[in-house]
């Protein structure tokens, strides 16, 4: 009896040391500042041309499950409203800056006076738009 219960804990010590890598969550140097930039150059790229092709259905896939947009006064916004609000200016996004956050870029977006900072995570297959967040009132 003492040695079945004796390899049992020898199981289950050694099978709790193995924690199996998440991909989404693994490395947190996957991608440098640098990096970063152009990954925002690209996303926002794709963002204007959206925008300007009017395709509310392809913005809602550049966007996250749980986005939302905070306007510098703290009131928060659903993607639809932010969406129209992205037709109403109708202006390409210019980006300014960008940094690398784990697996995060967080970049400064230019919309001729407005200025937003915006978050994107990365998933398996690509960028999603996070969260965003208006800095210039």
């Amino acid at each position: 009896m003492r040695p079945i219960l004796f390899l049992l804990v020898l199981l289950a010590a050694t099978s709790l040391g193995f924690i199996p890598e998440d991909q989404e969550w693994g490395n947190t140097e996957q991608f440098d500042d640098e990096e970063a930039m152009n990954i925002a150059i690209r996303f926002q790229q794709s963002w204007n041309q959206l925008v300007q092709g009017r395709s509310r259905i392809g913005l809602y896939h550049l966007l996250a499950e749980n986005f939302y947009y905070e306007d510098c006064k703290s009131r928060k916004i659903g993607w639809v409203k932010y969406v129209d609000m992205a037709f109403q200016l109708n202006t390409p996004g210019v980006v300014t800056e960008a940094r690398a956050d784990k697996n995060f870029v967080i970049y400064k977006v230019q919309y001729g006076r407005q200025k937003q900072e915006i978050m994107l995570k990365n998933y398996y297959d690509h960028h999603r738009m996070e969260r965003a967040q208006g800095v210039i009132c």
